[in-house]
């Protein structure tokens, strides 16, 4: 028995290093594609399009993945997927055109999604019922870590020449090194058939509504919050200490967060985080004459929000055998992905009609929709996830 546990403890190990490394990555590549594309003069629709080739990845990955699972398995998937990635950036420079770069991010975003995808299933499926709270938790802290490490590595390369691109192609090969030291357990697989895909989206509603909304809100904050800052009143370095702020808050919190999974009922849990995002979103306009204020209803926000990405695959874990997580979490990402896509140009839309606010409005209202659904669950069926 210890034994066991002490493999599952070196595989979860070595996977979250992996996914943090590979999210470091692909906090670099989405500003660096963006910026040099502006920079040579490509239209800001040439841009957007380009920013959305991952979710259009993440289609073509649900439809792809049980073949190609079946086919290699999912290890040799996961060094697949790096290794396009990889190739995929170093050809970047050396390739002009925005045809060409619109390719090489298709490319690329197939193998980080398969990184992705199968790493945080396997992840999941090494964890158990008595600590998969806090296994989730870990690696949503550390991935998160990852992320916020990507600008800060970027103002250290600049945005020129080729010197970026190969640290990014750099990073990528090292996701592949904690990989290697992976004890030998056997890798979550895909079930058969396509109707098993919906079957599984119909089986957690919930856990999928929270893939969803968590794409949403995360995107839509990143990309909106700059303006929405400065609009309300802020200087421009007050709302990038208040995005520092959101993203400590989703790092620390989420072990905490992942512990009190495993021992609360998990609907009131949720609940309890969408009203948090509820109450900092509508208040914080009416706090701008406090800095400290700001920066406490940020942190709140950033660990309340990213709640429903930790506690949606915590509620996967809980709900699908181990066969089935692959395509569980595949189904989950797709739903993270779309809401990534529809989250800026929805509450982007609202801006302009409402002003700021709008952004608030926004994201107030999708978070108290997935709000009335866990309450409407409750009152239904038994909760899940309760300890």
């Amino acid at each position: 028995m210890a034994a066991a546990a002490a493999v599952r403890r070196r595989c979860i190990v070595a996977l979250i290093a992996s996914l943090a490394a590979a999210n470091l990555a692909l906090a670099m590549i989405g500003p660096l594609v963006s910026i040099v594309l502006d920079r040579d003069g490509f239209s800001a629709t040439t841009i957007g399009l380009n920013a959305a080739m991952p979710a259009v990845a993440l289609v073509a990955l649900v439809f792809s993945l049980p073949v190609i699972l079946r086919k290699v398995g999912a290890g040799f998937a996961m060094y697949a997927g790096l290794a396009i990635w990889a190739a995929a950036v170093l050809l970047m420079p050396v390739q002009s055109g925005p045809v060409a770069w619109l390719i090489l991010r298709f490319l690329l975003s197939i193998g980080f999604c398969f990184h992705w995808v199968l790493g945080e299933a396997w992840v999941n499926a090494a964890a158990t019922e008595r600590n998969r709270g806090r296994v989730i938790g870990a690696y949503v802290m550390f991935a998160t870590l990852g992320a916020a490490g990507g600008p800060a590595v970027l103002s250290l390369t600049g945005f020129t020449g080729t010197l970026p691109f190969l640290v990014v192609a750099a990073v990528v090969a090292a996701a592949a090194v904690p990989l290697l030291a992976m004890p030998k357990i056997s890798s979550p697989m895909m079930p058969r058939g396509s109707k098993s895909l919906a079957d599984m989206a119909r089986k957690a509603p919930v856990a999928m509504a929270m893939g969803l909304v968590a794409g949403f809100c995360d995107i839509t904050l990143f990309s909106l919050f700059p303006v929405y800052g400065v609009k309300i009143g802020l200087s421009v370095d007050a709302t990038m200490a208040l995005l520092v702020a959101f993203l400590i808050g989703t790092a620390v919190t989420q072990l905490p967060l992942g512990w009190l999974a495993e021992r609360v009922n998990g609907r009131l849990l949720l609940a309890a985080c969408a009203f948090n995002v509820i109450a900092a979103a509508v208040i914080l306009p009416y706090l701008t004459s406090s800095m400290t204020a700001l920066l406490f209803v940020m942190f709140l926000w950033g660990g309340a929000q990213i709640g429903f990405y930790t506690l949606g695959l915590v509620e996967l874990g809980s709900k699908f055998e181990r066969n089935e997580l692959v395509g569980a979490n595949s189904i989950f990402s797709l739903m993270y992905g779309t809401g990534a896509f529809a989250g800026p140009l929805i509450a982007g839309a609202v801006m302009d009609g409402w002003g700021a606010n709008g952004l608030s409005a926004t994201v107030a209202a999708v978070s108290g929709v997935l709000l009335l659904s866990v309450a409407i669950g409750f009152a239904q069926s038994a909760s899940w996830g309760g300890r």
